[in-house]
This record gives C-alpha cells, sequence and structure tokens, in this order.
C-alpha cells in the first residue's frame, strides 16, 4: 500500500470503530510510518487507535501522539479505586481470589491472582477504561 491508501485506510476504520470519535484523531502516513494527533477523551480510544494503525498491512511503526483527557471533573484517586473495585468482578471471576488495587496520581496498579491471561488481560482493560486513569501497572500473577 502506498502511504495514501494506509492514510485512507486507517481513517475509515477509525469512522467505523463506534468508540472512537474518529473526528478527533488527525492521521498522516510517511514510509510506513503513521502518525496519530489529537486530542481524545479516555484511554480507550487511544489505544484503539494505535491497535488499528498496527492492524494495517504495510505499517512500519506507529507514533501515537494522541493526548488523553478525562471528564471535565477529574476523578480522585479513591473516587478512580472505588470504580477499579466495581469494574473488576464483573470483567473477571475473582470470586475465590482478591485483586489489590492502588492509585497513585490517576496510576492504577493491579496484584494479586487471575486463572488465566484472559483474566489478566481483562481485568487491565477495566482498569484502563475508568475515567481518570492515566495509565496501568499489571503486577497479576
Amino acid at each position: 500500500m502506498t502511504d495514501r491508501e494506509l492514510q485512507d485506510a486507517l481513517r475509515a476504520a477509525l469512522r467505523r470503530d463506534p468508540g472512537i470519535d474518529a473526528r478527533e484523531i488527525a492521521v498522516s502516513v510517511k514510509g510506513g510510518v503513521v502518525t496519530l494527533k489529537g486530542d481524545v477523551k479516555g484511554y480507550r480510544q487511544e489505544a484503539a487507535a494505535e491497535r488499528l494503525a498496527f492492524g494495517l498491512r504495510g505499517v512500519r511503526a506507529v507514533a501515537n501522539d494522541v493526548n488523553t483527557y478525562t471528564w471535565d471533573a477529574h476523578p480522585t484517586d479513591t473516587e478512580i479505586a472505588a470504580a477499579a473495585l466495581s469494574a473488576l468482578p464483573r470483567r473477571v471471576d475473582a470470586s475465590n481470589r482478591a485483586i489489590a488495587v492502588s492509585v497513585s496520581d490517576g496510576w492504577v496498579t493491579l496484584s494479586g491472582v487471575v486463572d488465566s491471561h484472559a483474566e489478566r488481560v481483562a481485568a487491565a482493560h477495566a482498569a484502563q477504561e475508568l475515567p481518570g486513569v492515566r495509565g496501568v501497572t499489571d503486577n497479576l500473577t
């Protein structure tokens, strides 16, 4: 694919994804290197845009310069921790285990034991999607 074809294909993929506000992400391509720029509401949109770019044949690298912002009123670390504790049981079968959650300056750290890689990924995604989360450290085993 040419750079122009990659750019058009990625723009179309961004528009098709209902979880991404494609109007907020600018796409440029040079030599197979995709650059994403813009401001989106939530880490999930930023990560999804990057995954879509890497999913295109011919993309050699992605420079993700997308800025993530949260809601107008930034949740406190306490509110993020409470939201994470509420969200985790819906995504991970943790009935017999405890997943410890700590939050510092919007950064969530998950610790504990899960049964599978799929549960580990689900827990990290559940935390990443919460408003106010700047990042997640996955210490699950």
